[in-house]
Parts: structure tokens; sequence; C-alpha cells
């Protein structure tokens, strides 16, 4: 992971044909990487943008303009294992990604669990946490990183992904669904130890998938806890005693099933660290009142009235970061507000009631 900068088309992101359950909610119909983010990749690639990989941000440089603000003046970070020192000049803006929820992960395989090994508070962080610990610790203004990345007995969650050729298990699965979705159907295990929830998704996930195979995923809220049928911690479970304490539950006991399906499962430390309680300054202000030409975005900064729940925030992070330091009147997240802000109200209440 490095931190990372980026502009969104919204113009493009409204053409991808993403099905809309509902009015608030956007649904790729592929998986995520190859509907949404490759074709922004190459759109951007041909309007000129010049992506630079394998870079890892080692500093970011501050310097006093005036007693009350501050600009960046300087990039340290290595570039294909070299190290690199750049000095930005007065029309240079930095956009930066504060904070990650995937750092730290480790991922088992079909026959070997990913395992757990103690970390300390820290342990575990990449570049995207460790520019913001350096600011943070440079300048009060830019929060409090430490309330989210040193709680991992709080944010922590296991994924796994399943893939299958037993047509016949996909299509017990979807049968369990009392309600359908376009994109699909997630299944909670209200039972589980381990807080399981297997999510079946209108196959195919990707578009060069073969037609004799389904992929699913899920995700457990509790995976340091004993499963109810595997007398072990799920952290501990390889993918397929995984796939079995599923199946259990579904009173499902096909053993073709297992013969044929392959299941990854991958421990997130911080999965769901920007959900963490928190006090009002340990957010971070997308431009912070003391900085001239740094914007940071992510789940982690602080836009009031919106919920950090799902990529749709950090998006709107950016679009506000590029508005506000290009000087842009395109895109203002109080009209944003004003405007859909009631709507989304009055419909909470009609669900409730």
């Amino acid at each position: 992971m490095y931190s990372n900068v980026c502009v969104v088309n919204t113009d493009l992101v409204s053409n991808l044909g993403m099905e809309q359950p509902n009015s608030n909610v956007l649904c790729a119909r592929y998986y995520q990487f190859e509907y949404l983010f490759m074709p922004i990749y190459l759109h951007l690639l041909e309007l000129g943008v010049d992506y630079q990989f394998n870079v890892q941000i080692r500093a970011i440089g501050l310097s006093q303009v005036n007693k009350q603000q501050r600009m960046v003046t300087r990039l340290d970070f290595a570039h294909n294992g070299f190290e690199v020192s750049r000095t930005l000049q007065w029309s240079d803006i930095v956009i930066a990604t504060v904070g990650s929820t995937i750092s730290g992960c480790f991922v088992g395989a079909d026959n070997r669990a990913p395992g757990l090994p103690e970390l300390d508070v820290t342990g575990g962080l990449d570049e995207n946490w460790s520019v913001w610990l350096e600011l943070a610790n440079k300048v009060a203004q830019f929060g409090n990183p430490y309330n989210f990345c040193t709680r991992s007995s709080e944010s922590m969650l296991e994924s796994f992904t399943i893939t299958t050729e037993d047509l016949e298990l996909y299509d017990k699965l979807n049968l369990l669904s009392l309600k359908k979705s376009v994109v699909g159907t997630v299944i909670a295990l209200i039972d589980s130890h381990w807080k399981l929830n297997v999510c079946v998704p209108l196959q195919p996930v990707f578009s060069n998938q073969p037609t004799n195979q389904r992929v699913l995923w899920g995700y457990a809220g509790s995976p340091r806890s004993e499963g109810n049928y595997v007398k072990k911690a799920m952290v501990d479970c390889s993918g397929s005693e995984i796939l079995s304490e599923l199946l259990a539950h579904l009173n499902i006991r096909s053993q073709p099933s297992m013969r044929r399906t392959i299941t990854i499962p991958r421990v997130l430390p911080r999965m769901t660290a920007h959900l963490l309680s928190r006090s009002p300054t340990d957010r971070l202000d997308i431009i912070p009142k003391t900085a001239v030409n740094i914007g940071l975005v992510g789940p982690f900064v602080n836009i009031p009235y919106y919920t950090a729940a799902d990529i749709s925030y950090g998006v709107r992070s950016a679009r506000v970061a590029v508005s506000r330091l290009m000087g842009l009147s395109d895109y203002d997240d109080e009209d944003v507000k004003n405007k859909y802000l009631g709507t989304v109200l009055l419909n909470a209440l009609k669900v409730i009631f």
C-alpha cells in the first residue's frame, strides 16, 4: 500500500451501468476492481495522469509559512527501492490517503490458517498510517491516528472467499434468501459464535469467470471465538475448516462440496477501525486549518452528516479536497448536504415507522 493521489470523474462513474437497489446505494455488477477502479484508472491515464507504482512515502515535510499556516515543501519516498526526496513549490498540491483498514492483514489458504501473530499496538502498519502518525506527531490539528490503529481487538474482522465448482452448493445457498437483490444476497448466521455472514452475489463475479465456477465471500465479526462445530478460533482455522463450519450451520452435509471448493481466509486487524468510538478531534479535517496545500482523504477524515461505512465516503472526501484546494465551484459539500439530507432522513423515518 502507498499514499495515493486520485481525482474521481463522477460522470464516468455514473455511466458505468452500476445497479441501484435503492436511491442511496450504487452497486457494481462485477468485482469493484474490474468494474470501478480499472475504468477510472484507464480514463485518467488517457488524460495524461502520470501514475507511479512501487512507491512508499517516508515523510511529508512541512514548512512554516506564517504564524498560523504550514505548507508541504518536501516529499521523501522510496521508488522501486531507491530513496528519493522531492522539493515542492507553491503551485503544487498534495492529496494523501491517511489510515488504512487493510493494513496488517494475514492471508491463509484452503489447508492453512492465516494465524494471528502477537502484534504490538502499532504492528503491521502500512505507509498510510505511518504518514498520518508522523503528521499528527508534528501538528495537533492532524488528528489522533492512535485512537484508530491501536485497537485491533475491537476493529478485527476475518473475511473469506469461496471458489467452487459445486453449482448445487451455490443454488442451495441462493435458495435460503427470502428477498432477492439485484446484486445478490447476504445471509447472516445469527447463532454463529464467529458471527458469520456469507454473501451470495449474482454470477459471474468476474467477466472472465469460467461458467462452471461460482464465487462467494463472507466475513466474521468475532473471529477469535471458538466455532459452534469446529472447536477452534476462526483465526486458527484453515479455509476448509471455515467452510465446514459454514456448511454445518446451513445443514449442508455435502462432501463433494469440500473436494471441489477452495476457501481462502484473511484476518484484517483494522477492518472496522474507521467505525470505532472517537472524540471530536480524532478525525482529521480534509483541509487542516493550519495547512495550505495538502488535502487528506479516506475513511478517517471528518465529513459532517455522512457515514464512513462505504467507499462513497472516501470518494466524497476526494471531491471536497480537489474542489477546495483548486478553487472549483462544481462541488460543494454543503450544497449536497442541504439538497439530500432531508430526503434521506425522510426515507429512514418511513422505513422505521
